[in-house]
Order: structure tokens, then C-alpha cells, then sequence
């Protein structure tokens, strides 16, 4: 399945984010903090992700959720391995800060 959505990126230089929400249900338990407004964790999260650029997110998600590591995603995308390892890094930032923007830190989400 992973290497059918890798060739079909190369082909169309787009990476189309495919919504799976069995992911978050395993550990659904958490995603709703209860706060003056009720934030939904899960829904800010996935709003986060869909305004990364392409490159950005396609290697967090091979990365997170695909538990790829950067050489095998390098392999992947056709990219060096540090080029993998410099999109995460600009991923993990972006998505820190637009999170801080939403008023949302580490501190809201272990303070329930």
C-alpha cells in the first residue's frame, strides 16, 4: 500500500492526504480536553496537517505514522536521506507553531 501511494506521488507530484480516522480512535479517550472552550484536539491536529505543504507532510507521515525511517523514506521519494531528515525537522516546527497560535502547548494537553 505504502510503496502504491509513493509511485503514484512520483507519478502526479502530488501527495493527497488520505483521511484515516482509525488511527485516532484506538486512543480516542484523550482527544477532547475539557478547557473554557472544549477544544477538539483531533479535529485542531488534522486542520494542522492539512494546511502543511506536500513535502512536509507526506515525509511526517511516513515518518510518524508509517514508522518509516528516514533512509527508507529517502529511498522512497527518490531524495537524499538528509533531505528526510531536514523536511521533519521543518514539519515537527511548523506544526509546533501552529499549535502555539491555537493557544495549544504541552501544558494544555497534559493538564486536562
Amino acid at each position: 500500500m505504502i510503496n502504491e501511494a509513493i509511485n503514484a506521488y512520483r507519478q502526479s507530484k502530488k501527495f493527497e492526504f488520505v483521511e484515516d480516522d482509525s488511527y485516532f480512535e484506538a486512543e480516542d479517550d484523550g482527544l477532547m480536553i475539557d478547557l473554557d472552550e472544549g477544544i477538539d484536539l483531533k479535529k485542531i491536529l488534522q486542520e494542522v496537517l492539512d494546511e502543511m505543504p506536500d513535502g512536509y507532510r507526506t515525509i511526517f507521515n511516513l515518518y510518524v505514522f508509517e514508522n518509516l525511517k528516514h533512509r527508507e523514506i529517502a529511498d522512497f521519494l527518490n531524495i537524499s536521506e538528509n533531505t528526510s531528515k531536514t523536511q521533519l525537522a521543518k514539519a515537527r516546527r511548523l506544526i509546533k507553531t501552529k499549535l502555539q497560535e491555537r493557544n495549544i502547548t504541552r501544558s494544555t494537553v497534559t493538564n486536562e
